[in-house]
């Protein structure tokens, strides 16, 4: 029974070390009014969609410094990246379109028009299909990128909230908020694939496509599905408001951002599903991206009234 207690015991205390080491190093201030989409890396430069600026950020994470912006964006939400071809896709939410844009000199090189309000993209590991969430429309589209960016629309029945594109299966996985339901669709946008979710408000998703289990930030909570069956394996208590998830498959670490401006960590790995503890920052919001190569989490927000873009950075034990 002692020997039990102490197992618990350093195993308790190992995880609140771990999340201890996730530190604050820096608060940037970014230019524009509070507001933020979604992150994403490409050519060594982090890209913010910022709502309240209307404009997509181009932070240098070497400088330490906004470099550019690419202005009238119209509420950007979603960002998309093809490494291959140096193209960014952004949800232009109020303008009805998707901006696309050189990642060489950050200049809107076309404009694809919808007829609904983009939301989150997706794009698939060819580069052939961007993958687009409707939200007011309650649909999905597919935009052919090698053949005019012809637009195809399906309604979904529900609100889609995030998409993730899984590669083994050829497939994007859509959370519909107000359905307690993942969809999986294909690229003829035909709905192969539904998660039944025993919870509510399906928000953010992050799949490990290597272990083939997919996570779901719901209410209160994060829900981990095995993605060919649909079984949920395992939960964890998330704080209210928990809505946006990255997966770091190399350290198996999976960060949820949530709208208080708190960040939770769990041991997200085949063997298991642990809780590692959460950081409480002083910004308000929700969405994050981790650089691996750099051991560093952003989180841009609101502090005062002001934009800022938290930087910490994960120090690995002595």
């Amino acid at each position: 029974m002692r020997r039990a207690r102490l197992i618990v015991f350093l195993l308790v205390a190992s995880l609140l070390t771990f999340a201890a080491e996730l530190r604050q190093i820096a608060m940037v201030d970014l230019p524009g009014a509070p507001g933020f989409g979604g992150l994403a890396f490409s050519n060594g430069m982090l890209l913010i969609a910022h709502g309240g600026a209307n404009a997509l950020d181009i932070f240098d994470q070497q400088r330490r410094r906004v470099v550019a912006q690419v202005k009238d964006a119209g509420d950007p939400q979603g960002i998309a990246v093809n490494d291959r071809t140096g193209t960014v896709f952004v949800a232009n939410s109020t303008g009805k379109s998707i901006e696309v844009i050189s990642a060489k000199d950050w200049k809107v090189t076309d404009r694809v028009p919808l007829q609904s309000n983009p939301y989150a993209l997706a794009i698939s590991s060819d580069g052939a299909t961007l993958f687009v969430a409707n939200w007011r429309g309650q649909s999905i589209s597919t935009v052919d990128l090698l053949h005019g960016f012809r637009v195809r629309t399906v309604q979904v029945g529900g609100t889609p909230h995030d998409l993730v594109y899984d590669s083994e299966a050829h497939l994007v996985y859509a959370s519909l908020d107000d359905q307690s339901e993942v969809i999986g669709i294909d690229a003829d946008l035909k709905i192969v694939r539904r998660i039944k979710l025993v919870a509510s408000q399906p928000t953010g998703l992050a799949l490990d496509a290597t272990g083939r289990l997919l996570y779901v930030a719901v209410r209160h909570a994060v829900a981990r599905v095995q993605v060919d069956t649909g079984v949920e394996v395992g939960r964890l208590p998330a704080p209210a408001g928990a809505n946006s998830l990255w997966l770091d498959g190399g350290s198996g670490t999976l960060f949820v951002g949530s709208a208080d401006g708190t960040i939770s960590l769990m041991r997200a790995t085949g063997s298991g599903f642990l809780p590692l503890g959460d950081v409480h920052t002083d910004v308000r919001g929700s969405a994050l991206a981790y650089d691996s190569a750099r051991s560093l989490l952003y989180m841009p927000g609101a502090r005062e009234g002001k934009s800022k873009l938290l930087i910490l950075k994960r120090v690995q034990p002595q």
